[in-house]
């Protein structure tokens, strides 16, 4: 797969980069970062194309936050500006999709390597200590966890019939739009490189009715059968990803933590 990086208007942001940050943490969404960035001292934010930064300082330590936007070619954007490594660690954060029957809503899984979907023969190693320690989080925090390949996506994949067609050509238990163009850039700039996601959709999630369509059935008094079950599932959905959502910031605040022990 060849990644059409998105430049955006304002160039390098090496401006921002005067030191070297203790951990730099990648999340795709907003309102992935949103209760962690609460946990933190921002200290300054500047943006770059569709990405934003955040220098911010945590018990003793400063971190750079970055939102980078929804996409492979966003994500890689938002580390391709750097010339050089932000930190020693870099790691990605958010929601992911379930390729794999075994996995569930609010599991976490934790990259071993990654791929494109249009070439999964060809993968990045995440870092083994990054590895261990995530893992260790989850064990101390008593999470269900898995350890898996993880798999990049263009589009968001959502029938179960594409899951498992996905999972078939990939060998990959879980699935998002991200993780692996930060792989590959995290491997320019020299930075060990991790991925810690909380499974948000499982194999029997279907993707819901948009707001325009329930809004279009609401106007139909006759198709008020279809109504309620399209507001309930698209409910039930963004719950679901709510809650996934929400375990973020305690499993990243106790990872940087134990990051600091070790530094």
């Amino acid at each position: 797969m060849e990644l059409q990086i998105e430049h955006g208007s304002i160039g390098r942001v090496n401006q921002g980069l005067k030191e070297k940050y203790h951990v730099c943490i990648v999340f795709p969404m907003g309102m992935e970062s949103y209760r962690f960035l609460q946990r933190l001292e921002i200290r300054s934010r500047w943006s770059a194309g569709k990405a934003t930064y955040r220098q911010a300082f945590f018990e003793g330590r400063t971190l750079l936050v970055i939102k980078s936007g929804v996409g492979p070619a966003r994500a890689a954007a938002a580390l391709h500006r750097l010339d050089e490594p932000p930190a020693p660690w870099i790691i990605c954060a958010g929601v992911a999709g379930a390729l794999a029957p075994h996995l569930c809503v609010g599991d976490v899984v934790i990259s071993r390597e990654t791929c494109f979907d249009a070439a999964p023969n060809i993968t990045e190693t995440c870092d083994p200590s990054l590895i261990n320690e995530m893992a260790e989080v989850c064990r101390r925090a008593a999470l269900r966890h898995s350890i898996v390949k993880s798999v990049t996506v263009g589009q968001a994949v959502f029938e179960r019939n594409e899951r498992q067609a996905l999972f078939d050509r990939t060998a990959a238990a879980s699935v998002d739009m991200e993780t692996h163009s930060l792989a590959l850039e995290a491997q320019r700039l020299g930075a060990a490189y991790g991925s810690v996601r909380v499974i948000s959709d499982d194999m029997n999630t279907l993707l819901p009715p948009a707001p325009r369509n329930i809004i279009e059935l609401c106007r139909r008094p006759l198709t008020l059968h279809r109504t309620l079950p399209a507001y309930l599932a698209r409910r039930s959905f963004h719950k679901k990803l709510r809650c996934a959502v929400d375990m973020l910031p305690d499993i990243l605040v106790q990872l940087v933590r134990r990051l600091s022990v070790g530094a």
